[in-house]
């Protein structure tokens, strides 16, 4: 298990280089803390809706035994994805009817509904990777949609083409990653023993992905995403701006490395299921692997703090400094459990970990608006950060005591 997190480690090393490079220098240069703020809100439906585009029903491709049934799993997602984008597509245009285009902030409702179907044809071929553990295909794909990120946002940069160019750029490289995706997934053959019936009877065998998994799912992202709008109209763009360099530059990387690491801690309990002592011993190393990871990030967030000023590339982002330990603070936490946020799935705890996760998310975003919309966005953040320190450490004591039990 710690070679195939090594791949993966290393390949999205490269690509999240490429994307720290895009934020740091690409970003910076051409685009206002206020345009990326905009940029970022617009991303937050995108962040928020993709991820229930298929009702998480594409864990199920990971975690099933027989390779049938996993075919069907990828059928089936993708003509959940299809419906939702359209129903999500609708609703856009129903809103717009209602309100206006504010809420999309003036931009192309087709736009962004793209990306949520893109992402989600992402999110299905990511899955079919890690079940055949072609770890090291998947870092391939991420590395080159980072690099057309990275072209796209210098070119509209240059153009000078603002936040619809920033769009347009993002649809590009989830479009090369699913067109390259489903190029990678078809060796597999995916459509081998597919039909309608079976795939209607799996949908309804693993229906817990609908009713606990996706609500869990879509409280989490809008406890990260949903900031953006509370960000947006109690505190300004300027200040989303701000806490989405922090997101791009600190939690995406990390976000990326740990999701490899919960992918294969989740297709390692799922084989080992039967043998708790051996998925305890290595979930204990992967803990001591994700101490050091936050020791090293921590250590780099307080020397670019000390250093801010010497900083030329971001001259014109100066204000971020007063927010970025109190964001960094909370951003950085909740990684000392996500590692082992899918192994819910693996013991038959889904139920009780929704009501926990679904609890605590609602409160702490709760929380952060109560105390921003008082005009302290550094307090609620620090308050955020220690109260959830208290929450994910008791969510990892409770998940090993439950991977020490076994199914």
């Amino acid at each position: 298990m710690i070679r195939q997190i090594a791949t993966l480690l290393s390949g999205n090393a490269l690509s999240q280089f490429v994307n720290v490079v895009t934020i740091l220098f690409v970003v910076t240069a051409y685009f206002s803390p206020a345009e990326f703020g905009r940029y970022a809100v617009l991303m937050s439906y995108v962040g928020i809706l993709s991820t229930i585009a298929c009702l998480r029903y594409e864990m199920a491709i990971v975690s099933v035994r027989r390779s049938r049934v996993a075919n069907n799993m990828v059928l089936l997602c993708l003509v959940i994805a299809t419906a939702f984008s359209a129903v999500v597509f609708a609703g856009f245009h129903f809103a717009k009817f209602l309100v206006g285009d504010a809420f999309l902030l003036g931009a192309s409702s087709f736009l962004i509904v793209a990306l949520i179907y893109l992402k989600a044809i992402d999110q299905i071929c990511a899955a079919v990777l890690y079940r055949h553990e072609a770890y090291l295909t998947y870092s391939v794909l991420k590395f080159i949609q980072a690099l057309v990120l990275l072209a796209g946002f210098l070119a509209v940069g240059l153009m000078g083409h603002g936040v619809k160019g920033l769009l347009y750029s993002t649809v590009c490289a989830y479009a090369v990653f699913a067109l390259a995706g489903i190029i990678a997934v078809r060796q597999y053959d995916v459509r081998s023993g597919v039909y309608i019936r079976r795939m209607s009877a799996m949908f309804r065998k693993y229906a817990d992905f609908v009713k606990f998994n996706a609500p869990q799912a879509l409280i989490d992202n809008l406890m990260t995403n949903g900031l953006n709008f509370v960000l947006v109209a109690l505190a300004g763009p300027t200040v989303v701006g701000y806490f989405n360099y922090m997101q791009r530059i600190l939690r995406a990387p990390l976000g990326l490395v740990f999701g490899a690491v919960s992918q294969v801690v989740f297709r390692f309990s799922a084989k080992n299921v039967t043998n708790p002592k051996l998925v305890t011993e290595k979930l204990r190393q992967i803990f001591v692997v994700i101490v050091l990871i936050l020791v090293s990030a921590i250590t780099a967030i307080l020397l670019v703090h000390a250093y801010f000023s010497e900083l030329t590339f971001l001259r014109d982002w100066i204000g971020m400094r007063d927010y970025m330990i109190a964001f960094a603070a909370w951003m950085l936490v909740p990684y000392l459990f996500s590692p082992f946020a899918t192994l819910p799935v693996v013991y038959d705890h889904q139920k009780t970990f929704f009501k926990l996760a679904a609890t605590f998310n609602l409160c702490s975003l709760a929380l952060l608006s109560v105390i921003i919309s008082k005009g302290s966005v550094v307090a609620a953040f620090w308050v955020a950060a220690l109260v959830s320190l208290v929450y994910f450490s008791g969510l990892n004591v409770w998940m090993f005591r439950v991977a020490g039990h076994g199914r």
